[in-house]
């Protein structure tokens, strides 16, 4: 189980510890394991979610990876039966292990959640070895988790993210920070009104900007700007009405494309408010690994 965040200063990435956790419920900073520097947490994570590295990536993509070795004979197919079934596979990246100072191709073909296999070849006309290792890492969702629907929403956003499409992932993005929105609220009303009534407000307030005042007021005491405000974070409601809430309504009524940079800002936007009022919330951000599988030499 991990989640990874970097350093803001020396980019140094580590994965969060129970001690770390527990300072960020307490809003104590932490301090970075390679050069000392001590920051927020919030900002830590910022760092992850705007990371172009392809692992930490896919660690926030998906909740589970597997990882294991392989031996292959170079030209023949080699099929891999996985020791987990995922439902979806995002991600595969091999490694070929001690075949230096030859290179060698090889590819991964997604057989379904369960199953992967190896294609590969040489690339120079060499002594090669008969058999190599491949170590390879699987990244997909695998159900069995109470995972909220946001928390999903968020991974399709990144999917979206890595596969270049922002006027999609601003749409998912939007949509799971509304989500988490109204089941944030319902937690804070369901002890104050009736089932009814509960369900007559979000009937009756149903734009988001009426949720984060009156509702926000009615559940907490406080407008979502006052909460932020009072965290320290007063530039976060306008950082997601601006790059977020903004950006999609005008990616979906006029067809407006997104930047990379825009979409950036707008996901750590929403990773801060969802973590300022819920620091529970770093629960669904945890990323489960089977840890190597040897049984499919």
């Amino acid at each position: 189980m991990s989640l990874p965040f970097v350093c803001p200063r020396c980019k140094t990435s580590w994965n969060l510890s129970e001690e770390d956790i527990v300072r960020f419920s307490k809003r104590l900073p932490v301090k970075c394991v390679e050069c000392g520097n001590e920051f927020d947490i919030l900002d830590g994570i910022s760092e992850v979610i705007t990371s172009d590295n392809p692992f930490i990536q896919y660690t926030l993509r998906s909740n589970f990876s597997i990882l294991g070795t392989s031996e292959i004979t170079l030209g023949q197919l080699k099929e891999v039966d996985l020791k987990e079934k995922l439902d979806e596979i995002h991600r595969i990246f091999l490694t070929p292990i001690s075949t230096a100072p030859y290179p060698v191709f090889c590819e991964a073909i997604n057989r379904g959640g369960s199953r992967f296999a190896i294609l590969s070849s040489k690339l120079k006309d060499l002594p090669y070895p008969d058999n190599i290792q491949i170590g390879w890492v699987v990244y997909g969702n695998k159900q069995g988790f109470d995972i909220p629907l946001w928390r999903k929403l968020l991974s399709n956003a990144k999917g979206y993210e890595i596969n270049g499409d922002f006027r999609m992932a601003i749409v998912e993005l939007e949509t799971a920070f509304e989500i988490f929105i109204v089941e944030y609220l319902r937690k804070g009303l369901k002890d104050k009104y009736s089932p009814n009534v509960l369900e007559h407000l979000f009937q009756h307030f149903k734009r988001v900007e009426d949720e984060l005042t009156i509702l926000f007021e009615i559940a907490t005491g406080k407008t979502l700007r006052q909460i932020l405000k009072e965290a320290n974070q007063p530039k976060l409601y306008s950082k997601w009405q601006q790059h977020v809430k903004e950006k999609r309504d005008r990616t979906v009524h006029r067809g407006e494309n997104i930047e990379e940079k825009e979409f950036k800002e707008g996901f750590k936007s929403v990773f801060k408010i969802i973590l300022l009022l819920d620091p529970e919330a770093l629960n669904y951000l945890y990323h489960f690994t089977a840890l190597p599988d040897m049984s499919s030499k």
